[in-house]
């Protein structure tokens, strides 16, 4: 997937989570080619940089298909529309949000990548709550 397909998808739901959470603060896409941390899990292809109100997605995640893409994307947007972000639980909020938001769940794949439409609805057990 290109970079401007990744945006385009990005601008669809970012538009999404504006309409369902007027708190909302302005976001926006930017693709890295290296993680901020230096040691990371494979499925770590996204974070959501509070301070700077960025939905960061690394380059590798645009090897991924675009339902991936979009859960990927979804889940981080429920990040920022979390205002209690910084609290525990907040990886299960960000999915409940994205539901809320887009009115479908965030899926996880076998390797606990998250997806737009494949997958289980449920967060596995295995990560982060």
């Amino acid at each position: 997937m290109s970079e401007l397909e990744a945006a385009r998808i990005f601008a669809e739901e970012a538009s999404a989570f504006a309409a369902a959470f007027p708190w909302l603060p302005p976001v926006r896409l930017v693709i890295r080619t290296r993680h901020y941390r230096a040691r990371t899990a494979a499925r770590d292809l996204a974070w959501y940089e509070i301070d700077r109100g960025e939905v960061c997605l690394l380059r590798a995640a645009l090897a991924r298909s675009a339902g991936s893409v979009r859960g990927i994307l979804r889940h981080e947007l429920g990040h920022a529309a979390d205002l209690d972000v910084r609290k525990r639980g907040a990886e299960a909020r960000a999915d409940r949000l994205a539901w809320i938001a887009t009115g479908a769940p965030v899926r996880y794949t076998a390797d606990g990548v998250q997806h737009a439409t494949h997958g289980e609805a449920e967060r596995p057990p295995s990560l982060p709550r």
